[in-house]
């Protein structure tokens, strides 16, 4: 952790005195008594509890601990007022598109069911949602998929010059985030030249705070990109997470761009494989991994969103008796601000 965490100019956890506490602490633990394995695990959340990384994932692999794990974040969000269990917003929403909307399936190469939906609404607003980012994978593949149908479907009708669109609506509520080269993939598809949203910095050291410049993170225009004049809102919720955050911040770079709905996750750090940096996820082998952030992520008016989550431009708030009747508070604000 002192190594190949990104955050330590931000985070307030003393690690020193961490260490300082715990360590013979753990020195008096036995690995063969479960009694002690139980204890280890409550010093690991007590050590993390304020970790600002809203990525970092404790898994376990020690025998007795095995299927165990820690995520700061999630308990915290748990323990918020504000708190709410996911709504299953697809459920509903397909209610509001016009007949013949499309959904389509694409099984990921980390076998994970990507769903992807889009369709019209009232014959005038493109309607988007997917569940996770792994767009580009699921376009690409060389197996003929239906959320590739559904992609080109979407495609299509953002580039017809004889479209009829008042206005997209890109729905990235209850999505954990997925493959970064979804960025450009997909919101290269909104821009006609290169947008810079923020800058990315890493660890070029083993000292806590060696860390590299701020780097410019960029979009690249997809060949069919184009800059459209009508309003564009993103639909966010308390879990939208990581990559899914990053689409939205970088669309709302867009003079023509809004965001609707909740405060999102707080977890935009971008992720890489373990060791292909001087920091992020780390293995002991046979006892844990450590899933945590390779790069430390600051947005284009200068602040870091991790931890905290990016605000929407306009709040709102589900009322669960609307949800339970079919309402979709958020969606409707959208369709609203936009009529």
């Amino acid at each position: 952790m002192s190594t190949n965490y990104v955050y330590w100019d931000i985070d307030t956890t003393n690690w020193d005195n961490v260490y300082k506490k715990y360590q013979p602490l753990f020195a008096n633990l036995k690995t063969n008594n479960n009694d002690d394995l139980n204890t280890a695990f409550n010093y690991f959340e007590s050590i993390t509890q304020g970790l600002t990384d809203g990525h970092y994932t404790i898994n376990f692999n020690l025998m007795g601990l095995s299927g165990r794990y820690i995520n700061p974040a999630a308990t915290r969000k748990v323990a918020a007022k504000q708190f709410h269990t996911p709504y299953n917003y697809f459920a509903i929403d397909t209610g509001y598109l016009d007949k013949g909307f499309k959904t389509g399936y694409f099984i990921t190469s980390d076998n994970k069911r990507l769903q992807v939906t889009s369709g019209l609404i009232n014959n005038q607003i493109l309607y988007f949602n997917c569940n996770l980012f792994s767009l580009k994978e699921a376009f690409t593949s060389q197996e003929k998929n239906s959320a590739a149908e559904t992609l080109s479907y979407f495609f299509n009708l953002l580039k017809s010059k004889k479209s009829l669109l008042t206005a997209v609506v890109v729905d990235v509520r209850n999505n954990p985030g997925g493959n970064i080269e979804d960025l450009n993939f997909f919101v290269g598809h909104f821009i006609d030249k290169r947008l810079n949203f923020g800058y990315t910095r890493y660890k070029n050291g083993s000292g806590r705070k060696n860390y590299t410049p701020w780097i410019s993170a960029s979009i690249n225009p997809d060949q069919d990109g184009r800059s459209l004049a009508i309003p564009i809102i993103v639909l966010t919720d308390h879990f939208t997470v990581s990559l899914a955050e990053a689409a939205a911040m970088a669309l709302r770079c867009l003079p023509n761009v809004s965001t609707i709905g909740e405060q999102t996750w707080g977890a935009t750090g971008p992720i890489t494989n373990y060791g292909v940096y001087n920091d992020g996820s780390f293995e002991i082998h046979g006892v844990l991994s450590v899933y945590t952030s390779s790069a430390a992520f600051k947005y284009i008016d200068g602040k870091m969103y991790e931890g905290i989550g990016f605000p929407p431009d306009l709040q709102v708030t589900t009322d669960p008796g609307n949800f339970v009747n079919g309402h979709d508070d958020i969606l409707d604000k959208a369709l609203q601000t936009v009529r």
